[in-house]
Parts: C-alpha cells; structure tokens; sequence
C-alpha cells in the first residue's frame, strides 16, 4: 500500500496500525509511485493533485466539494475530511493489506 500526500519526492516507509505502508508526496513520478500501489491512497486539496485515470485509489479530500466531485468523475473512491479520519475510516483496508 503507497500514501501519498505532501510534498516529498522520496518513498519512504512508515508504520500504520501494526502495518507498514510506503509513503511519498503528490508530485512523485508515476513510474515510481506504480511499483509499490497495489493499494493508493492520496490525501488531496486541490484539483491539480487529481491524475486523469484515478480508478482503483482511495481518495482522502480535504479541499471543497468540488475536489471530491472531480475525484469520483475520475473513479476514485473519495472521503471528504482530514487525513487521519480518512486514514481511520479505511482501517479495514488497511488492516487486510498484505
């Protein structure tokens, strides 16, 4: 599983409810980001941070409604509200990643 959110350029690894997930920010290069998303999640404010095809991720949108709409339009599966209730409300996928 990738989270991605912020700014960094750099895959990191990070520890979630006993799992341990990769994380990078926004503006990674797709071919990196690809190799470790089985599961996607993004946490995003603005439209820009949409890619085109966004079937298959998990949208976390803290921005207005009008990020969400985009985001769905896109496939995305999108929860409206911060990063940790986002992160919270996905637990069980979270916690069934491999």
């Amino acid at each position: 599983m990738i989270l991605i959110h912020g700014d960094s350029p750099v895959v990191t690894s990070m520890w979630w409810h006993g799992k341990k997930i990769w994380s990078t920010g926004l503006y990674t290069n797709w071919d990196v980001v690809k190799t470790y998303a089985d599961v996607c999640v993004m946490v995003v404010s603005e439209i820009a941070h949409l890619r085109w095809d966004m079937s298959g991720y998990y949208v976390i949108n803290e921005g207005d409604r009008h990020v969400a709409e985009e985001a769905v339009l896109r496939g995305a599966y999108c929860l409206n509200c911060s990063m940790m209730e986002g992160m919270w409300q996905l637990r069980d996928i979270i916690r069934n990643y491999k």
